[in-house]
C-alpha cells in the first residue's frame, strides 16, 4: 500500500512580488505620462489622416494596459546582463508606447497581436536554452579603444576636407540640409564608418574616458559627438549625450531599472512642462514624439500598406540576388506614398513593422527571434566587469535601431550592431573591475 504524496505548494519569493509591484507602479506612471503627452500635445500638433490622429477606444486602452502588465515579467527581476538591457529597451520604447497608441488611435487588433507575438519571439530568443560559448579574441588586447578613436578621427577628418560649405546648427532645419550632409559620405566603406561614428565609436570613447576618469578626453569626445550633428544633420546623436549621464548616475541591478523608467517618465513630463510654460514644442518633437511615437505608429502604417500590396520576402536585403523585388521604390518610400500620400520621406521602422513587410506575421516572429538571439550573443562577448551604464550607453543607438527603428538586416551592418559585437570582443582586456558583485555594477556572464 502506497501513500500519495501531495505536491509542494508553489511558492513565489516575497522579494519577487515586491519588485513586480514596484515595476508595475513605475510602468503605470510611465503609461499615464505617455498618454497625457500624446493627447495634449503630439496629436493636436502633428495629426494627419494617417498618423498621430486621436480616436480613443476605452476597451483597447484597458486591453493594452493588461498586455503591458502581462508582459512585464519578461524583462526579469534583474538588470545586469546586456540581454536584459536590450529587452527592457524593447519593452519600454517598442512595446509599451505601441500599446498606448493601440487604444488612443483605435489601431487594428490584428497587427497589435502580431507585434505582441514578435516581442514574445524576441524574449524567446533570449531565454532559448541554446548554450553559446564564451567568445574571446586571442589577441584582443585594448584594441577597442584604438578602433573607436581611429574610426572617429577618420570620419571627422573626412568631413573637414570633403564636407559641404553649409554649417547648420538649427535643430528644426535638419531635413533641409540632410541630403547635402549625407552626400559627403557616399563613398563605399566611408558610409559605414560615418554611420558607426556617432552611433557607437564616439559613445565608446566617452564611456571609456569617464570610466578611467580622463576628463579632458571625455570632454573632447563629448564635443565631437555634438559636432556629429553638424556633420550628419541627425538628431539621434544627441541621445547618446543624454543617455550616458542618466545611466551613469542610476543605481545598478533591480533598483536601477525602476529608476530608469522613472527618469524616462520625468524627462517626457519635463518636455510637456516646457511646452505648457513657454509654448515651445521643440523638446516634445525631439524626445517623446521622435523616440516613443513615430516608429510605433508606423508599425501600423506598414501593416496597412503591405497587407494590401504584398510582401518583399527579403528581396530588399540579403535575398536580393535570389528573389525579385516586387515594388518600384524602396519599402519606406512605398509606405510614404501609399499611407501618407507623399513621395519625399524615409519612414523606416524596426522588425515589428519591417518584419511584416518582409514576410507578414512570420517575418515579425522570425526577425524577433533573431533579434533576441543577438541580444543573447552580447551576453557572451561583453567583457566581464563592464558596468551596465558603460555597455548601455555604448550600444543604446545600435540597439534602438535593431529593435525599434531599422530593418533587422540593415541594423546589423549599417546600424552598427555587428560593429558593436566587434568592439565588445576587443574590450575583453580593458581594466574593468571583475571582482565587483554583479548586482552593483558590472555586466555578468550567463552559463
Amino acid at each position: 500500500m502506497s501513500l500519495a504524496v501531495s505536491p509542494a505548494p508553489l511558492r513565489i519569493p516575497v522579494s519577487h512580488v515586491r519588485w513586480f509591484v514596484l515595476n508595475a507602479l513605475a510602468i503605470a506612471a510611465y503609461w499615464a505620462v505617455l498618454t497625457f503627452v500624446y493627447v495634449h500635445v503630439i496629436s493636436p500638433v502633428n495629426a494627419t489622416d494617417t498618423i498621430f490622429y486621436l480616436n480613443i477606444n476605452g476597451g483597447k486602452i484597458a486591453e493594452g494596459a493588461l498586455w503591458a502588465l502581462l508582459f512585464l515579467p519578461t524583462i526579469g527581476n534583474g538588470w545586469t546582463r546586456p540581454s536584459e538591457f536590450g529587452l527592457t529597451l524593447l519593452y519600454l520604447i517598442g512595446l509599451v508606447p505601441t500599446l498606448v497608441l493601440f487604444g488612443l488611435a483605435d489601431l487594428p487588433r490584428t497587427m497589435m497581436y502580431i507585434i505582441l507575438a514578435g516581442y514574445a519571439a524576441a524574449w524567446t530568443g533570449v531565454v532559448f536554452p541554446l548554450r553559446i560559448p564564451q567568445i574571446r579574441l586571442a589577441h584582443g588586447g585594448k584594441s577597442a579603444i584604438w578602433i573607436a578613436v581611429a574610426v572617429s578621427a577618420f570620419t571627422i577628418a573626412w568631413y573637414i576636407f570633403k564636407g559641404p560649405r553649409t554649417f547648420n546648427i538649427d535643430l528644426q532645419a535638419v531635413y533641409d540640409y540632410r541630403e547635402e550632409a549625407n552626400a559627403v559620405f557616399e563613398f563605399g566603406p566611408v558610409a559605414y564608418l560615418a554611420e558607426w561614428t556617432p552611433r557607437l565609436m564616439l559613445p565608446f570613447c566617452m564611456c571609456y574616458s569617464l570610466y578611467r576618469r580622463k576628463w579632458l578626453w571625455f570632454g573632447l569626445a563629448f564635443l565631437c559627438q555634438l559636432f556629429c550633428f553638424v556633420m550628419f544633420q541627425e538628431k539621434e546623436g544627441f541621445i547618446a549625450c543624454v543617455m550616458l549621464p542618466i545611466l551613469y548616475i542610476l543605481p545598478q541591478g533591480r533598483a536601477g531599472r525602476i529608476w530608469y523608467v522613472l527618469v524616462l517618465t520625468a524627462s517626457i513630463l519635463a518636455c510637456e512642462l516646457v511646452y505648457d510654460i513657454w509654448d515651445n514644442v521643440l523638446l516634445v518633437q525631439l524626445w517623446p514624439r521622435r523616440f516613443f511615437f513615430v516608429e510605433q505608429f508606423l508599425y501600423f502604417n506598414y501593416f496597412d500598406v503591405f497587407s494590401k500590396i504584398g510582401f518583399s520576402y527579403y528581396s530588399d536585403s540579403f535575398m536580393k540576388w535570389f528573389v525579385h523585388y516586387p515594388f518600384p521604390d524602396a519599402p519606406s518610400a512605398m509606405v510614404q506614398y501609399y499611407a501618407m500620400g507623399k513621395m519625399a520621406g524615409n519612414p523606416n521602422v524596426g522588425f515589428f513593422g519591417a518584419g511584416y513587410m518582409e514576410m507578414g506575421a512570420l517575418g515579425v516572429i522570425t526577425n524577433g527571434f533573431a533579434a533576441g538571439f543577438v541580444l543573447k550573443l552580447f551576453d557572451r562577448v561583453t567583457a566581464p566587469g563592464m558596468p551596465l551604464w558603460f555597455f548601455g550607453s555604448v550600444v543604446f543607438l545600435p540597439f534602438f535601431g535593431m529593435l525599434i527603428a531599422q530593418n533587422f538586416a540593415t541594423s546589423l551592418l549599417t546600424g552598427g550592431v555587428a560593429a558593436a559585437i566587434l568592439v565588445m570582443l576587443c574590450s575583453a582586456d580593458l581594466p574593468f573591475n571583475r571582482s565587483t558583485p554583479a548586482e552593483k555594477s558590472p555586466v555578468r556572464r550567463t552559463a
